[in-house]
């Protein structure tokens, strides 16, 4: 069992040399090593302060965006996205290493001699899950741009009908098999309710339902967003409705901000809880009215099973 462990680190080890060489990989890289002046930079605090005593803490905002660019890069390529970003990761990671590493040294300096020891191996571990969380994050970074861009994708987009569908009728022919259409129904239908018991001048519903209607709400918010989004840019005929993904998804978030904006301009009290209420209130709209396309575009809102 010992041997056979021995063996697949080593060829691990193996396989990772040999791709660190390789020239398909060369920008993911690139990108990794890019990040990591930025990171320490973001991160000086943890490295200019006492980081014995406050503790390390890695800023991962430019790793983050080295594997957006990395899966962007990728799209469409030969190489994996999930290597890439691991290899991103890999060396981005480096960064996360020396913040960490600086901490670990500080505290077993400063240590006693009885508990040098033990600091030595916490420290080995923190740098140990320091790279494989930098890794997780860049893999996960650039795997979920490289979906994002095949699922908006036009050419993605347009699904060929089946053999048994070709002889239905276009009356008959359904546009997707898309169920996410659900979730901004419900949405549409439940969001209007749970705002005015919200936004209902006292406490004419009492605590109990206040935050049954706000948990509701943040919750189906969520799950109507990403089922919005997921609804819009579902494969569809070539002849179906396909709608502008990208102005239904946007409008929300675009109301969040400009009622965050004004409100802090306003010098409101809360200008955050203004934009997630301007967030819900501009969702609930969008949801009504792309229901409302897509039953007049499909027919039925129900695809074929």
């Amino acid at each position: 069992m010992a041997a056979s462990k021995r063996y697949a680190t080593v060829t691990t080890l193996t396989r990772l040399a040999a791709e660190s060489t390789d020239e398909a990989l060369r920008v993911a890289i690139a990108a990794g090593l890019a990040s990591i002046p930025v990171s320490l930079l973001l991160s000086w605090d943890s490295l200019a302060g006492d980081a014995a005593a406050t503790g390390a803490e890695f800023d991962g905002l430019a790793l983050l965006a080295a594997g957006v660019a990395v899966g962007y890069y990728y799209h469409d390529r030969p190489t994996s996205t999930t290597r890439a970003g691991l290899w991103t990761g890999l060396t981005g990671g480096l960064a996360a290493l020396v913040v960490f590493g600086r901490s670990g040294l500080a505290a077993v300096v400063s240590a006693s001699p009885e508990r040098a020891g033990v600091l030595v191996v916490v420290t080995a571990v923190f740098a140990v899950l320091s790279v494989g969380l930098s890794v997780g994050v860049a893999v996960v970074a650039a795997s979920g741009t490289d979906w994002l861009l095949g699922r908006v994708d036009p050419e993605t987009r347009i699904q060929e009908p089946a053999d048994a569908d070709r002889h239905q009728s276009d009356g008959d022919r359904q546009p997707d098999r898309s169920r996410w259409w659900l979730a901004v129904v419900v949405y549409a239908v439940l969001a209007p309710i749970w705002l005015a018991i919200l936004l209902w001048p006292g406490a004419a519903f009492g605590f109990g339902i206040s935050f049954l209607s706000a948990l509701g709400l943040f919750v189906c918010s969520l799950v109507a967003f990403v089922g919005l989004f997921l609804d819009a840019t579902a494969p569809r005929a070539a002849d179906a409705w396909r709608p502008t993904w990208w102005l239904y998804v946007g409008v929300p978030p675009t109301i969040a901000g400009v009622v965050t904006l004004a409100s802090t301009l306003q010098d409101a009290g809360y200008p955050a809880g203004d934009g997630i209420f301007g967030f819900y209130a501009a969702l609930a709209a969008v949801a009504v009215v792309y229901a409302a396309n897509r039953r007049r575009h499909g027919r039925r809102l129900v695809g074929p099973k």
